[in-house]
Parts: structure tokens; sequence; C-alpha cells
């Protein structure tokens, strides 16, 4: 997470709402970061593209690389609409999380899911958009099929698809439509000579950010109530659809190896340590030391992708449109250092953490080729009170002005993502995570608020 951002770059168009032009009223550099002002909401929009990374097949011990394969994706917030696992770094207090969906109707073909994933909440003049990305993933898994069927299982395939050129393991063995073959043990890592969807090179890491006004639309509109799918309340102690992890593998849980490290575990009540079964947090992280991670309490079972042998694998919250909800403290954690009193919250494709968080080579893991990662809100240096947020993925982005830290006091923040937008809000403290979330309330979040400075952040594809 934080060791990637330096190496970030983007375009930050800002916007209206409260303040006309939020980095017009100035710009100031701290320890390298760029900062405009305190806001209350942070809104992107243009999260629409489309593209692949090279999803993890295989993880081979005896010479610690990792094959892979090419995942193609299309459409709104993808690859994000994936499922997602929502991490946490210490000095933290977690008094309330919740996660949302838009409940699904009915069960449907392959084709028909694909199509709903990337319908929902576009107009009518969307359907064309709708109907290129349909094709865009059709032609390119024909064109790796019959790529595949040319090979035998274990044998690299090159081939150029939708205009890349792209190198693979092959795990197809002619059966099992969608499923890949076993994987050998020992193959090497893919390679991908083809081009990604990446942002301008100008942003706010090594550069003042770009204050342009932004041209922004409102997200469409949420109809009917959003299901709450995972819920925990350190006060109650209740946890209900969630399970706590944390990367301790073999401790009590999951593995650990020389090559590869610490796998996925459960989470000890303090996450400073792994847990033999699943264990309910105790609400604290009381160091940057510490992290946890949340999925859902579906465990997996050959349904997720390739996972490392050994961890801990549960499903992350899925879905194309999907809100997430805080309460939660960062205090100081009185000392400096790697990692110390930077608290942050993020979310990450759920095939990183299942695989390797923190690999060792950047091959073993899918977020170097743009998986994902959004990082909600995140203290960049030591003691920092204010918290920033960015984004890793097909597009990539990140906002100069900050959400104040919250020190003292508990706060309660929204992330609703829907459409080709992700809104972070800042929320009042009497409002209720409850087991359903109303239209209506969803549909304030993604609105205009000329209470609140906003911050509008466009992201643009090169």
């Amino acid at each position: 997470m934080r060791s990637f951002i330096a190496s970030l770059a983007v375009v930050a168009l800002l916007g209206h709402n409260a303040v006309a032009d939020n980095c017009a009223t100035g710009a100031f550099n701290e320890k390298g970061n760029w900062y405009c002002q305190a806001v209350k909401k942070i809104s992107y929009s243009g999260f629409e593209g489309q593209g692949h990374y090279n999803e993890i097949t295989g993880m081979d011990k005896a010479t610690g690389t990792c094959s892979s394969k090419p995942r193609y994706y299309s459409g709104s917030l993808s690859p994000l609409d994936e499922e997602v696992s929502v991490h946490f770094r210490g000095p933290l207090k977690l008094k309330q999380f919740a996660a949302y969906s838009v409940p699904a109707t009915s069960s449907k073909s392959k084709r028909d899911i694909h199509q709903r994933r990337h319908v929902h909440g576009h107009q009518r003049h969307h359907a064309h958009k709708r109907n290129e990305d349909i094709e865009f993933q059709e032609r390119a898994e024909a064109a790796m099929r019959r790529a595949e069927e040319k090979r035998a299982v274990g044998d690299m395939v090159t081939a150029t698809i939708n205009g890349q050129v792209v190198s693979w393991a092959n795990t197809y063995d002619g059966h099992n439509e969608g499923q890949p073959a076993g994987q050998p043990a020992e193959q090497p890592a893919a390679q991908s000579t083809g081009s990604h969807v990446e942002a301008p090179s100008s942003g706010f890491i090594g550069a003042k950010p770009n204050s342009s006004p932004a041209q922004f639309a409102p997200a469409p509109a949420a109809s009917g109530d959003w299901s709450r799918i995972g819920y925990f309340n350190s006060d109650s102690k209740t946890a209900e659809g969630v399970t706590f992890l944390n990367n301790k593998g073999g401790q009590g849980s999951g593995v650990w190896d020389t090559t590869f490290g610490n796998s996925l575990a459960y989470a000890s009540q303090d996450s400073l340590s792994g847990s033999a079964n699943p264990v309910t947090f105790g609400g604290d992280l009381n160091t940057g030391l510490a992290e946890l991670v949340i999925m859902t309490d579906k465990k997996c079972n050959n349904d997720c992708g390739y996972t490392r042998e050994g961890t801990v694998a549960y499903h992350g919250f899925d879905g194309p449109s999907k809100a997430f909800f805080f309460e939660f403290q960062m205090p100081h954690e009185g000392q400096t250092g790697w990692n110390l009193d930077m608290p942050a919250m993020w979310l990450l494709n759920a095939q990183i953490p299942r695989v390797a968080q923190y690999p060792p080579t950047p091959g073993c893991s899918c977020w170097t080729s743009g998986c994902g990662e959004f990082d909600i809100v995140e203290v960049l240096d030591s003691g920092n009170k204010k918290c920033k947020s960015t984004l890793h993925s097909n597009l990539k982005g990140g906002d100069s002005d900050y959400i104040d830290r919250p020190v003292d006091s508990f706060m309660k923040l929204a992330v609703v993502m829907t459409g080709a937008e992700i809104h972070i809000e800042v929320l009042d403290s009497s409002f209720d995570f409850g087991k359903t979330m109303s239209g209506d309330a969803i549909n304030k979040i993604l609105g205009r608020n000329d209470k609140l400075t906003v911050s509008n952040f466009k992201l643009v594809a090169s």
C-alpha cells in the first residue's frame, strides 16, 4: 500500500459544491506529499475502462516464482467490481463496520450475469457502450480458448488478444469450461508486452496538483433498499457475515515458509498474532504494526480462483454496486518510524491477500498488473493529521484534498461504489448502520450536498 504510492502519477481535476475550485486557495507540500484543503466528501467519477491484469494461477516454492494468465475485464468499476477485501492498519479503533449490496434478483446464465454487472445504474444511452463491453470480454475469452486448445496443460501460450500481446501458462485441458485445470508445480511467471490503461504523468505526489475544474455528473439514482451483508460492532461484540483475518499465517492457522512468507490466518482479538480458529475482533489496533482484514463468512470452496495452498481463504465482497460504512477513530500512537502512527483503511481485489498481500517478488501478486486497490483514508507519514485517498487500478488517481484524521473522537464514514463512481463522505454521528440501507440514504451520498465541502475528482485515461 504505502510503499507503492511514491510511484503513482495522476491528474487531479477538482471541482465545485461548497468551494468553486478546491486547490485554487493554495496547495502545500508536506514531507513529499501535496495537500490542498480539508473536505467532508471526496467523489471519484469516470471509473470505467477495459483491459487485463495477470491473474495468479500457481506458486512454486522451489523457484520462488508464480505463474499467471491474463484476466480480461470491462465496464464500470472494473476490476473492483470483483470481490474486494477490507483492510485496516493501526493505530485505529473500529467501533462499527457494515457492508451493503444491491440484492441479486435471480440466477442467470454467465452471459446474463456479465451483462447485469455492467448495466446496473446506467441509462438507456449507455446501451451501445454496454454491448461493446460484452463483445470485448467475449472476444478476449474466445481468443484465449483458441490459443490454449493448441497447447498442452503447462505450456506457455502467446497470443494477440484485442490488440495486446500476452503470454501465460496454459491451464485449460479441454474440460470444465471456466474452471482452471490443475497447475503444474513449476511454471514461469506470465509476461505481458501489451499496454495498460494508465493515467497521465502529472500529479500530486511529485508535482503540484492540477486544479482545473471537473466536469462531474451525478451518479445514477439508486432504487430500492440495499441489504446489509456484513456487520461488526465492537461494543456489543457482534459479528454477522464477516471473518477477521491477518497476514500471520503459520501462527495457529494458515502457513509460513521461507519462500513466500506468511499467508492469511485467522486474526487474534488484537490482530497482533494469528489464531487457530475464527475470533471476533476486539475493536482496537493499537499500533501500526497491526493490520486487520475483513472478508465475508463464506469460505472458498474451489470457487475463488487460485489461492495459496494452506492459506485461510474466504470470499470477499462482490458486485458492481456495494457500500461500506465505518465508525472509527485514529488516535496517535506516540511513536514514529516504519508504519508507526500511520493508520489507514483500504480495499483490495480479494485475490491479492488470498495469494500473497506482501509477496517477495512482484510477479506473485496481481496488484502490479492492475487488479485493483482503493485507499479510502490513509495517513502518509507518522503522526500526520490528514487522511488522503488514492486509487490504484486500470485507472489511477489520488485526491490532493484530504479528510481530517479523527484523532480524539469517532467518525462515521461512508464509501459507496456504483455506476462509474466512488463516493467517500463523512456522516453525521446519528447515522444508523441498519439491516437495510434505503435508496434515499444512498442517493443522498451519491448526490450533491451544498452543506459539505466536497472534492470532485475526475479519473482520466491516457
